[in-house]
């Protein structure tokens, strides 16, 4: 299926968002991704697809609409995506994946995300917002600096307007056992959700591990972004 660039803006330093229409309705869960495939891109290398697996970064109701965002890079695609014009198409193929948001809103939720990790939890807070169910959660957001951390103005409004969410930006240092229990007391109650790039996952989940959390109230995904 087309779907068409409506818009597209910076949101963190070499970091967009874009803004599609679909040709038709879609269907996707908060937390999903969508493969989406350039046509005909300026850019290409040789032996690579023109394609890339991108969580969405926008709540199911808004479809047609949708939002994707990305950290610029050298690659041809990367470079190709940027330079993407309004109205220009690209393809949307298979939707799936299994980070999603849980349905139970009784159990507090601790939301880890590092660099581009965060766009699912996007998509999930836009989804609590407009189904309105009494989600109590904690996002911690792991960056080098605050020019890194993608919707970080977006996330201080939901702060404001989010019953029960809290919004801790960690920058220019590593995700702690301190930091957690600075904000989270009984850490053996909530379900943590956790998604970044490889080497935070690989830090950050035996963290929580060690501190007796069981793994099976860790819902994790690998993210690059």
């Amino acid at each position: 299926m087309k779907a068409f660039l409506i818009k597209k803006e910076i949101i963190a330093t070499e970091t967009l968002a874009l803004q599609f229409e679909a040709e038709n309705p879609i269907e996707f869960q908060a937390g999903q991704y969508g493969i989406f495939e350039l046509i005909a891109p300026p850019f290409t290398e040789e032996g690579k697809p023109n394609k890339r697996v991108l969580s969405f970064a926008s709540s199911p109701k808004e479809s047609p609409l949708f939002t994707i965002a990305t950290r610029k890079s050298p690659s041809a695609y990367k470079r190709s995506l940027a330079i993407l014009e309004k109205g220009q198409a690209i393809e949307l193929g298979r939707i799936g994946g299994n980070f999603l948001l849980p349905t139970n809103t009784d159990r507090p939720l601790v939301l880890i995300a590092g660099g581009m990790g965060i766009t699912p939890f996007i998509s999930m807070l836009k989804t609590i917002i407009d189904i309105k169910r009494p989600y109590q959660i904690k996002l911690f957001y792991s960056n080098h600096s605050r020019k890194t951390a993608a919707f970080y103005d977006e996330l201080v409004l939901y702060e404001n307007s989010l019953p029960n969410f809290q919004y801790i930006p960690v920058l220019n240092e590593r995700f702690s056992s301190s930091i957690l229990k600075k904000y989270v007391p009984d850490i053996l109650t909530p379900t943590y959700m956790l998604v970044g790039p490889p080497p935070m996952m690989d830090t950050v989940l035996p963290l929580l591990i060690t501190e007796g959390i069981p793994q099976s109230d860790i819902i994790t995904e690998k993210f690059s972004g």
